[in-house]
């Protein structure tokens, strides 16, 4: 059974990272488990991957609106080095006002693709939620398992699991986490982290004082904009300029939609 992938968060907006994240999952799938899983619970090989933006309407709402995250995952989707496999989940993140819950979108795709092995790509403050019974009751954690299994990214997103070896104490000391690791159905990434923060990026765009307006060759610039250059895709960053998201170019945080 071949494996889908499904990668949920705001992408406000998309970093190199994301996407190197995304890749990272891709190739652990592709050796790690392949090699070490029975058929029946692994794959052969990664059928696809998507990136599902939250909606507008989420319970925080993003900088950039839908129609702006949408089109800057699309162009950042060539910065993969599985371009032909990721793809952009327009589904669930509509302008009609539903909110898509976690296990709404999950089960979509699990029943678009019944042949397949779902996982889920996600960063470490999922688990911290899930490890809270006040935050994530037990109940609704093993909803998730029931549908999918968790592909955990060690990044640098909430100090409290900033790293694996603190990620693992973690989730061996929470009963229902525990199993799902024994059970092959929680993988830690080890080499895939999410150190580009979107948030810096946001914030960077509101103090670059350079003239680069998205057009051409970025030039050295602003210590902001080489934090930009460094942290999102090229063609993501042009976009931002463009349309002077989150406040890019002066004055308040615009969007195209």
């Amino acid at each position: 059974m071949s494996a889908v992938i499904v990668y949920c968060g705001s992408f406000d907006p998309i970093t190199k990272s994301h996407i190197a994240a995304l890749d990272g999952a891709i190739d652990f799938l592709e050796t790690e488990i392949e090699a070490n899983t029975p058929k029946e619970l692994g794959g052969r090989g990664v059928y696809r991957t998507y990136l599902s933006p939250i909606a507008n309407d989420y319970l925080w709402k993003p900088s950039a609106s839908i129609h702006d995250r949408q089109r800057m995952l699309e162009l950042a989707t060539h910065e993969s080095r599985h371009k032909e496999r990721v793809m952009v989940d327009t589904l669930h993140s509509s302008e009609s006002g539903k909110l898509s819950t976690i296990y709404t979108i999950l089960e979509d795709f699990r029943n678009a693709f019944s042949d397949k092995h779902l996982y889920l790509l996600c960063d470490p403050d999922l688990v911290r939620l899930m490890c809270d019974e006040k935050q994530w009751p037990t109940e609704f954690v093993e909803k998730l398992f029931g549908i999918a299994s968790l592909l955990v990214a060690a990044g640098n997103s909430h100090p409290d699991v900033r790293d694996v070896v603190h990620l693992g104490i973690m989730i061996n000391r929470n009963p229902t986490l525990a199993a799902a690791h024994a059970a092959k159905r929680l993988w830690l990434l080890p080499d895939v982290t999410l150190d580009d923060s979107s948030d810096v990026a946001r914030q960077c765009c509101r103090e670059d004082e350079s003239e680069y307006d998205g057009f051409g060759t970025p030039p050295k610039g602003s210590p902001q904009l080489r934090t930009l250059v460094s942290c999102l895709p090229l063609t993501v960053l042009t976009y931002i300029k463009r349309h002077h998201l989150y406040g890019a170019g002066g004055g308040e945080e615009a969007s195209t939609a």
